[in-house]
């Protein structure tokens, strides 16, 4: 690493996990603070201001998301770069993660070297310089993905997937059905993913609207949702999905799902 040293807390109740921590990421030079615990993390967090936090999920007292929310609510501390670990490997827990102020997560056990990555990466969108960047455009000639779900933490979880398992493809994301409409009739995407129940709308309409314009033929449908009755999966092919897939789901079922769709 060059320039000033970053500091990074890790946050974890078991030795050997931290140890681990410890000695894969002082390979690029970070200064390492440890706890075991929510609440000596927060007074490490106060007193020492650690440039990142990697925080276990599951703790004894208060628990990873506990502990996350306090430093979003907290304004001395609340841009701080937030990386949960956790040993489940369920979406739903990086979905609980996620909605609870982290910034990313990784699953134990853990590749050193794609920690290591996911840490530079984080502190780099995190410097002041990075954040008055804009964002580039999507390449030409990639083929687009629209993601459309109301929670911004389910679409980062899809997102991460995509960007791990298909690097080929642009990301889009909308919130909401008129957002996704036009974002549909801009970018013409390969795939789109959706939940069913969005604001002012409804996934099925945005099935319906790609079934009565001919210039999406070409796009497949994944619907997921947390509603997954015999009634509303039948409604979703009815209406023109290709695949449906229940929340919560694993990585490796939604990676599979965008594997066949895409393929």
């Amino acid at each position: 690493m060059t320039g000033e040293r970053k500091t990074v807390l890790l946050v974890d109740d078991e030795l050997g996990v931290r140890k681990v921590l410890e000695r894969t990421l002082r390979q690029d030079g970070y200064e390492i603070l440890t706890a075991r615990d929510g609440n000596e993390a927060w007074e490490l967090i106060k007193t020492c201001s650690p440039d990142m936090v990697l925080l276990d999920l599951m703790m004894p007292g208060m628990d990873g998301t506990e502990l996350c929310r306090r430093v979003r609510q907290d304004p001395s501390t609340q841009h701080m770069p937030i990386i949960m670990v956790t040993a489940k490997g369920r979406i739903i827990d990086a979905v609980e993660g996620l909605d609870g102020g982290a910034d990313d997560y990784v699953v134990k056990p853990f590749d050193p070297q794609e920690l290591r990555l996911r840490v530079a990466g984080l502190l780099r969108r995190c410097e002041p310089e990075a954040q008055a960047t804009p964002a580039p455009t999507s390449s030409a000639g990639l083929e687009t993905v629209l993601v459309v779900d109301d929670q911004p933490s389910v679409r980062r979880v899809v997102a991460r997937v995509l960007r791990d398992t298909r690097p080929e493809c642009a990301v889009a994301e909308a919130a909401d059905l008129p957002q996704a409409k036009r974002l549909l009739a801009d970018l013409r995407p390969k795939l789109l993913i959706t939940d069913i129940r969005l604001p002012s709308g409804s996934g099925l309409q945005l099935c319906r609207f790609i079934q009565g314009h001919p210039w999406f033929y070409k796009t497949r449908v994944l619907i997921i949702t947390g509603y997954p009755s015999l009634q509303t999966r039948g409604n979703a092919f009815t209406q023109g999905a290709c695949e449906f897939l229940p929340k919560p789901f694993q990585a490796s079922e939604l990676a599979h799902s965008i594997g066949r769709l895409l393929a």
